[in-house]
């Protein structure tokens, strides 16, 4: 009788639990409820936060569901609540200044509460300028054809703009079976404020100093690997400690020369990303890396920070502009 009892008092307290739990959620969902529309945009998360999985299901987190629902019922964002919900969470990404040697490009990325369907951005008044837009049209269910909508989304050429100030007003449009209520239009509900410069430069200043270069030196270091091609050399990186705060706001692509005597031997281009991931160097330098003994004198590497894909990295307003040389044999004396 004393295990049954046990047993008993057991499936009460789960059951008590899972009770409060259920409260719990149900206030959450009324709090919900009550917000004013634009308090429930100041909630939102950023795209790509809005989810939460249990193993191979996903959910909307509770604000994000809140919003898909008020669409469903017919609820209307204004012009303003446009512009919070695209560029507040992330959705749009662009930047303020821009050269004017390239077409003015934006991303775009389908956050959950309108995901399934097609959201685009039409010019509000004729001009250089084409549309963009972002979704699943109706009937795309291959994951490849998913993945080719997404990657196109996330990198859209606009057009040429003038050098200059320039305000852009967008009008969002329903591209495809929406929400039924939904206008098919909403004028004006997006502006950009964008400048456009002469120069790439002026549109993400390069940087640098004592500290952001040794940061660099630090982040990076040579690692030799067996591979089925041979030995294979590697410059990797890393975020070193006390790197300075300013390095994470501060974009970091670097061009690598291979140097002996003087003369350059090889070189490669590593994108930014400083402490995410080892880049394996393209089989040019590699294999002139492999070929040189590190006790061999006159070796060394001449790294530079570019801007060749930096651009659209819209999260940052700088680049590490510096340039350093290091002797071969005492960077892998170090390794």
């Amino acid at each position: 009788m004393e295990g049954v009892a046990l047993v008993l008092l057991g499936l009460l307290s789960h059951s008590a639990g899972a009770t409060v739990a259920g409260c719990d959620a149900l206030r959450a969902q009324e709090e919900l409820a009550r917000l004013t529309m634009d308090e429930l945009l100041a909630r939102l998360p950023a795209v790509g936060e809005e989810w939460t999985y249990a193993g191979a299901r996903r959910h909307l987190v509770p604000v994000a569901q809140e919003l898909r629902q008020r669409l469903d019922r017919g609820e209307r964002l204004d012009a303003g609540q446009w512009q919070r919900a695209l560029l507040d969470t992330g959705v749009l990404g662009h930047r303020e200044r821009w050269p004017v040697d390239l077409p003015f490009t934006v991303s775009l990325q389908e956050a959950g509460w309108f995901e399934g369907h097609v959201l685009e951005l039409e010019p509000a008044e004729p001009g250089p300028l084409s549309s963009a837009s972002v979704g699943t049209p109706p009937g795309v269910t291959c994951g490849l054809d998913l993945m080719r909508h997404r990657e196109r989304a996330a990198h859209q050429e606009l057009g040429h703009l003038e050098l200059g100030a320039h305000r852009l007003a967008f009008d969002v449009v329903q591209g495809a079976p929406f929400y039924a209520a939904w206008p098919a239009r909403v004028p004006g509900a997006l502006v950009l404020d964008v400048e456009i410069v002469a120069t790439l430069d002026e549109a993400i200043p390069p940087v640098s100093s004592p500290a952001l270069d040794a940061a660099v030196r630090r982040a990076l270091f040579l690692a030799r690997e067996e591979t089925r091609a041979g030995p294979q050399i590697f410059l990797c990186r890393r975020i070193a400690a006390g790197a300075p705060d300013e390095l994470a706001h501060v974009a970091v692509e670097l061009e690598v020369e291979l140097r002996h005597a003087g003369q350059v031997s090889a070189h490669a281009r590593l994108p930014e990303g400083v402490g995410k991931t080892p880049v394996p160097l393209p089989a040019a330098l590699a294999t002139a890396l492999a070929a040189a003994p590190p006790r061999e004198q006159g070796w060394s590497l001449r790294v530079r920070g570019v801007a060749a894909d930096v651009l659209e990295r819209w999260w940052f307003e700088r680049r590490w502009g510096g340039e350093f040389e290091l002797p071969l044999e005492a960077w892998w004396a170090a390794r």
